[in-house]
C-alpha cells in the first residue's frame, strides 16, 4: 500500500493542518448498485493494498458524490491543460 502526505514540504505545515496527514492510494475501484437498509444504493467498492472496502451511498449522497467528483476531476483537467 503506497502513501502519500497532503502536506506541501516546501510549504510546510499551515495553520490548521493536521501534522500527519496520510492519503491511501487506490489501487482498485468497483461500482454496483443494491438494496441497503431497505433502500436502493450505489455501492463503491474500493481496494488499497490488501483490504477492499464497500460503501454504500444512497440516492442523495450519490448524486452530492457524483456533483463534487464532476468538480473535482474539471479541476484536474484545467490544471493539466493550463501546465501544456
Amino acid at each position: 500500500m503506497y502513501q502519500a502526505s497532503l502536506l506541501d514540504p516546501a510549504k510546510g505545515q499551515m495553520p490548521g493542518e493536521q501534522g500527519r496527514t496520510r492519503v491511501a492510494v487506490v489501487d482498485y475501484h468497483q461500482m454496483g448498485n443494491g438494496v441497503v437498509n431497505g433502500a436502493l444504493s450505489v455501492l463503491v467498492g474500493l481496494k488499497v493494498g490488501q483490504p477492499f472496502h464497500l460503501y454504500a451511498l444512497d440516492k442523495e449522497k450519490a448524486v452530492a458524490l457524483q456533483h463534487d467528483l464532476e468538480a473535482e476531476i474539471l479541476k484536474l483537467l484545467q490544471s493539466s491543460s493550463a501546465s501544456r
